[in-house]
């Protein structure tokens, strides 16, 4: 009988050490997706910042900036357009949104003041590297870069 004790017991604690094994991979798991949407997050606000940026340098006379964007963000390429409240392209004097997406989740930053007096499109993936803001006449346009 000793030994089925003793087999009995080896295997509860093969069984009980599987679990904790267990616990802390998928502990770490959630926990490397919960800093990873924010890391994407993060670097969305950062392009979006630099676009917008951007925007508001070419909107004050005609101008073209080029300028360099990630390929990337967290290894998954991901789309900037330009759009009203509804999704649908930017008419002059309404409101306007640079939005980047990236597998379902998105960032939507207004364009302030700009979009009052031009018409802005673009909508571009972010494969191409470099893009250029072009202001011409009462138009800017976000475009792939050469």
């Amino acid at each position: 009988m000793k030994g089925q004790y003793r087999l009995v017991s080896e295997v509860l604690l093969f069984a009980a050490g599987v679990a904790m094994a267990s616990f802390v991979i998928v502990s770490f798991t959630s926990v490397k997706d919960a800093i990873s949407k924010g890391s994407v997050s993060d670097q969305l606000v950062s392009v979006s910042n630099l676009i917008t940026t951007s925007l508001v340098k070419v909107s004050q006379n005609n101008a073209v900036l080029r300028i360099k964007i990630p390929g990337a963000i967290s290894g998954k390429g991901y789309r900037i357009r330009a759009v009203d409240g509804n999704g649908n392209p930017c008419e002059k004097g309404k409101d306007c949104f640079l939005n980047l997406s990236i597998d379902g989740e998105s960032y939507a930053r207004q364009v302030f003041n700009i979009s009052q007096n031009y018409k802005i499109t673009g909508d571009i993936p972010s494969t191409v590297t470099y893009i250029e803001i072009v202001s011409a006449n009462d138009e800017i346009r976000i475009q792939r870069g050469a």
